[in-house]
């Protein structure tokens, strides 16, 4: 069903963006 496929899709791209926001969070932390 499309609907669900992008659901999924909305959702990969939410963790995808939390994965990236804690990366740059722990790079500026180790940069300190």
């Amino acid at each position: 069903d499309d609907a669900i496929f992008s659901k999924q899709i909305q959702i990969s791209t939410l963790h995808l963006n939390d994965t990236i926001k804690t990366s740059a969070t722990v790079t500026s932390l180790v940069k300190l």
